[in-house]
């Protein structure tokens, strides 16, 4: 994601669940994340159209 920054303890925007961290959350927290993943790329420019 562009723009990424430290903010407090975590990141923004939120980082992505890779490695070890996919396999210790819900599949609730897995959508959310994927959810607030798309809404900062969107905010941040970083989506592209497909046609």
């Amino acid at each position: 994601m562009p723009n990424r920054q430290r903010q407090g303890i975590g990141w923004e925007p939120v980082l992505l669940l890779i490695l070890a961290a996919w396999y210790d959350v819900s599949d609730a927290h897995k959508r959310l994340r994927l959810e607030e993943q798309l809404k900062s790329a969107e905010h941040h420019g970083a989506l592209q159209t497909l046609s």
